[in-house]
């Protein structure tokens, strides 16, 4: 069963879930359900991820008891749970166990090249990447390029972020020349369909700064970083999570050229950001961490440079 050993802890099966039979599709049940769903929006509005997460369990198990396994709103379900543990837990492994019978359920109600299957097959791809894991992201991505092109603005939003994905792909196989045509044409699709104030395309850039950086072009990697963290901050706010990650970009080009008592405010900034809007135990707060810890060593600060890189590790670790 598509279903089996999904959920393993967040919550348990609602006494009205997966009892239901087939047939059970009552009013009481199609308002159960509704009450379920609606419960889980409302406690994702007010950011109880963990009670939106039993929610939802409880409606896809209503759900399937009305209309069986195999129902697109399963999958919806499943992806909410997914995004959940992804953002709220770093929960990698378990997202993708939740994301994939995601797929399973609209691959058969909806066929293997429907337009719908890309944006999870582009997430299932970036968990892929995040495990480094870049052989089975790369076939992801690529199956996504090749689904039926509706030719709308979301197939376009989602063939840009496949195309960017095998740029990282081949960022991670450490082909750069390949990643950076990759990462232009991506930018150069977004541009195109959505202009140049869209956040994916300050990703992009963000991601062509991380390249230039990595091939010891800093000069150019400061412009690329500096100007996705100006559209990051204009788009998303000061606060987001992602200005955190431009903001540790810069702190590396520093530290790259260094320039250690510059890098040493921006990664405290980029640092409190982060650990407000991700937790303290996610793997961009141990990357800034890491940083902190370098910046620390080249000054010869060693002992402290010990204890903030064995705290990265520790988070990494328990993620």
């Amino acid at each position: 069963c598509i279903f089996d050993a999904l959920f393993d802890g967040c919550g348990s099966e609602d006494q009205h879930g997966s009892t239901l039979s087939a047939t059970s599709r009552t009013p009481r049940n199609v308002a159960l359900y509704a009450r379920h769903f609606q419960r889980g929006r409302m406690h994702l509005q007010g950011r109880k991820d963990l009670l939106a997460m039993k929610s939802f369990w409880c409606a896809l198990n209503v759900n399937r008891g009305m209309f069986g396994d195999l129902h697109p709103r399963n999958a919806t379900m499943l992806i909410d749970i997914g995004d959940i543990l992804l953002k709220d837990r770093a929960d990698i492994r378990r997202s993708l166990k939740f994301y994939q019978a995601a797929l399973d359920v609209m691959r058969l109600c909806l066929g293997d090249r429907h337009s719908a299957l890309a944006a999870l097959l582009n997430r299932i791809g970036q968990i892929f990447i995040q495990r480094a894991e870049h052989d089975k992201a790369m076939l992801y991505f690529s199956e996504c390029l090749a689904l039926e092109d509706k030719a709308d603005d979301h197939s376009a939003l989602q063939r840009a972020d496949a195309v960017f994905g095998i740029g990282q792909v081949y960022f991670g196989r450490s082909e750069y020349t390949m990643a950076l045509e990759y990462y232009r044409i991506a930018l150069q699709m977004q541009m195109q369909h959505f202009g140049p104030t869209h956040k994916n395309a300050a990703t992009i850039i963000h991601h062509i700064g991380i390249l230039k950086v990595t091939t010891g072009h800093y000069t150019e990697a400061f412009s690329y970083c500096m100007e996705a963290l100006r559209m990051r901050r204009l788009e998303l706010g000061d606060s987001h999570a992602s200005v955190g990650e431009s903001l540790n970009a810069v702190a590396s080009i520093c530290i790259n050229k260094g320039q250690y008592e510059n890098a040493f405010p921006i990664l405290k900034e980029a640092l409190k950001i982060q650990q407000n809007a991700l937790g303290h135990v996610h793997i961009d707060v141990a990357r800034t961490l890491n940083n902190v810890g370098v910046a620390l060593n080249e000054r010869g600060k060693a002992n402290r440079a010990i204890n903030i890189f064995l705290n990265a590790i520790d988070i990494v670790e328990n993620m």
